[in-house]
């Protein structure tokens, strides 16, 4: 039984690195790939970029380590002739998610295994473009490679986190996962008030609030609700949005800008899976402008900004609370959060049968101590 089991966890216990190419340095795709640099048992073999200013750098002091010896570039073909055994994809596909789904589907033909956050819709394939789904699926067929997303805010809380919390209640009755983050540091304007609605009149319905958008609620975040749900044995009747502001009285700043009194100050909402009338399964986001901002709203007992919080109703009833906390508080523990959950399941990823996976089709899977690079 135990070798059996050593055997289910991959190349990691048997020496062999698992070779890869990472695509993406922005925000969060740089913390992806110092982790693939630092991560024992995986070896960078390619680095795909997009932006002229990246081609032809070192992989290692793209991110500030020393160099590695693998060069960025955008030769698609020239990286596809490689031998290896994954890619990590980080490229933001807003915009561009039909260019997303041919690059990865081209690696996935070629019998590359995918670990990546973006496609999150494909947490729940019955919830998406089924043109996109049945693209996916036809190439890792043709590959036999497999296909993982992990999702986003930071990937685990709406998937992982709960199924595993979840494993020690019976007679679910509830369950609500809820991230609160202060939005006062967050730079992209266009994101923060065209998207979420800061600074905008209460009535303003924001991207994020119009079902079916590259940015909405539905396309971030519904599949994960949904596959939660379905993993707890119920059928979701459908997707339901509720959503509240807190106006300010007072201007104040934010890192995008101005927030002018009488406007939207903070901002939360709910995703929810109904089942029987009721919700079951509900993804929460309670979104601050500033760390004093609706003063009257719920706070964990961990803070307000990059707390994770589980709330389970059943048997038994508990309240499970996350922070970022230390050297990596706040954003900045979110995004290597979401970055490392992508690099860290690469190995089993590489070891699970061919198709779209979720976490539950993968063994279990952890970090490693780093020997190389941080």
């Amino acid at each position: 039984m135990a070798a059996a089991a050593l055997c289910v966890l991959d190349g990691a216990m048997t020496g062999r690195r698992r070779r890869v190419i990472h695509c993406g340095t922005g925000t969060i795709g740089e913390h992806g790939l110092r982790s693939v640099i630092g991560h024992p048992d995986l070896e960078l073999v390619g680095l795909l970029a997009h932006t002229p200013d990246k081609l032809g750098r070192d992989a290692g002091e793209l991110v500030g380590l020393p160099p590695v010896g693998v060069q960025a570039t955008d030769d698609l073909a020239g990286l596809l002739a490689l031998d290896v055994d994954a890619l990590g994809y980080f490229a933001p596909t807003m915009g561009r998610e039909d260019e997303a789904v041919q690059q990865i589907s081209a690696f996935l033909e070629r019998g590359v295994n995918v670990s990546t956050l973006v496609l999150s819709g494909l947490v729940d394939p019955s919830s998406v473009n089924p043109s996109v789904v049945t693209t996916v699926e036809r190439a890792a067929e043709r590959g036999q490679a497999s296909f993982f997303t992990t999702g986003i805010e930071p990937g685990f809380i709406t998937t992982q986190f709960p199924i595993t919390m979840l494993s020690i209640c019976s007679n679910i009755e509830s369950v609500l996962t809820t991230e609160y983050f202060n939005y006062g540091n967050y730079p992209d304007r266009r994101f923060i008030f065209d998207v979420m609605g800061f600074g905008k009149p209460a009535d303003y319905v924001g991207a994020m609030f119009v079902p079916g958008g590259p940015v909405s609620y539905d396309t971030l975040w519904g599949a994960a609700v949904l596959w939660l749900t379905r993993q707890l044995g119920a059928e979701p009747e459908r997707l339901q949005l509720q959503r509240d502001v807190w106006v300010t009285n007072e201007d104040f700043e934010m890192a995008a800008g101005v927030v002018p009194a009488g406007t939207v100050g903070a901002i939360r909402f709910q995703i929810q899976a109904i089942v029987d009338g009721a919700p079951l399964v509900v993804a929460e986001h309670v979104n601050f402008g500033h760390e004093s901002a609706a003063p009257q709203w719920d706070r964990p007992q961990l803070g307000d900004n990059g707390v994770y919080r589980v709330i389970v109703r059943g048997k038994p009833d508990f309240d499970v609370q996350m922070v970022f906390d230390g050297r990596h508080a706040g954003a900045l523990g979110g995004r290597l959060a979401c970055a490392n959950h992508v690099v860290n399941a690469i190995p089993a990823v590489c070891a699970a049968r061919p198709g779209i996976l979720s976490v539950v089709d993968l063994a279990p899977y952890t970090g490693r101590v780093a020997t190389r690079g941080r």
